[in-house]
């Protein structure tokens, strides 16, 4: 199989496996349907969050024992089980419990996979091309499964038949991971596949200790403003008599639009600032939403800001992450930027949905541009010590 063929395969599997997360958006509507809040949206998410972070910590020890795509397929069926409980759920119950766990491991254990193997299988001046592209075909899953899932709703099936039809798309893509098993072991590549994945504290405690840290704290930030401006969209929407669709269609664009043009970014020392900067325009979607007054125009111009901020810099975060890591941790400093990103992916909407339960949808999104500005900052630490370290290696 040729190298090209191999990541058309690679990426159509990722792109239905990816769309299990825009099925987090719809939560809030499909809970309303068995009267509950967004608080409780909020602390079934951080439910998942603890699976997902659980099964991250020893993704490198599944990984080792079932391969790559062995683990990729596990996960499916992970998330096929997760999504079919939530389709079951008539109440909060130990139920939704069950199908917060293993929805949190299924979205973890593929994520975790996703960025470990893409790191090892691309040579490092394609990372940024393929990190984009990778992105770009995880945003239009997650981006337009929610859009589908209205379509499915407005054709006559529940949220919960929705669930269910996103389960079983996992399922397939499972089976078309696990037809690349062979293809992959045959695949030129820059890294070693046969390098040990396991995270265990020493190496945590190295990724901690190197310039990395900063690139991952900033992808914690990032996860956290991307829950601040996506995962309660259903609900303000409808608060707004405004559709969620719309906003999501828009958002995938910009994103799209964004990535497209990070293709042929290169990482250099003013990176740092192109973070900050993206930031800053995802921090306008946000100030959109808090005085949109229930403007479509406004609307749709925050869901594109939004999504050429936080689309743009994803690349670059990622790209600095394993540009800077010691190469032979480059497998465990890629499992802890993972760990960063699904802890705000995860554990930001419990308190998000706290703040809208108590304080209001504005304050909510003020917290979304207070984390924007905390990002800028370690952009400015960022970049100087990365000048830093370019004068201890002379």
């Amino acid at each position: 199989m040729s190298r090209r063929f191999f990541f058309s395969l690679y990426f159509l599997a990722i792109l239905f496996h990816s769309g299990a997360y825009g099925m987090i958006l719809l939560m809030p509507v499909l809970l309303e349907s068995i009267n509950a809040t967004e608080a409780d949206a909020g602390r079934l998410q951080l439910v998942a969050g603890i699976s997902t972070i659980a099964i991250v910590i020893v993704s490198g020890k599944i990984v080792d024992k079932v391969g790559r795509m062995g683990s990729f397929a596990f996960s499916g069926l992970l998330l096929f089980g997760g999504l079919g409980f939530y389709g079951l759920l008539e109440s909060i119950s130990v139920l939704s419990i069950i199908a917060s766990l293993l929805f949190g491991a299924g979205w973890g254990l593929f994520f975790s996979t996703k960025v470990m193997v893409l790191s090892q299988i691309c040579w490092p001046e394609e990372r940024v091309k393929l990190f984009s592209i990778d992105l770009v075909v995880f945003m239009i899953g997650f981006g337009i499964s929610p859009v589908i899932g209205r379509f499915l709703y407005k054709a006559g099936l529940s949220y919960a038949d929705v669930y269910w039809v996103m389960g079983i798309v996992c399922l397939f893509s499972s089976a078309l991971f696990l037809f690349l098993k062979k293809p992959l072991n045959k695949l030129k590549k820059t890294g070693n596949l046969n390098t040990a994945m396991v995270l265990n504290l020493t190496s945590f405690v190295q990724v901690l200790r190197s310039p990395s840290m900063i690139p991952i704290l900033i992808t914690l930030l990032m996860a956290s403003m991307y829950v601040g401006l996506n995962n309660f969209q259903a609900k303000w929407a409808q608060a707004n008599e405004l559709s969620y669709a719309d906003f999501f269609i828009v958002y995938t664009i910009a994103v799209l639009a964004s990535r497209f043009v990070m293709m042929r970014y290169k990482i250099s020392a003013f990176s740092y600032f192109h973070i900050g900067a993206l930031f800053i325009v995802a921090m306008g979607g946000a100030f959109g939403m808090i005085y949109m007054q229930g403007s479509w125009e406004i609307y749709m111009i925050s869901a594109f800001l939004g999504g050429v901020g936080l689309g743009g810099m994803t690349p670059i975060i990622q790209g600095i992450t394993a540009n800077q890591s010691d190469q032979e941790n480059l497998a465990q400093t890629m499992q802890v930027m993972v760990l960063a990103h699904l802890t705000g992916l995860f554990g930001f909407p419990y308190i998000g949905g706290e703040i809208i339960v108590h304080s209001g949808f504005d304050q909510f999104h003020m917290t979304a541009i207070y984390l924007g500005v905390g990002a800028c900052v370690l952009c400015v630490i960022g970049y100087l010590q990365s000048g830093s370290f370019k004068q201890k290696q002379v």
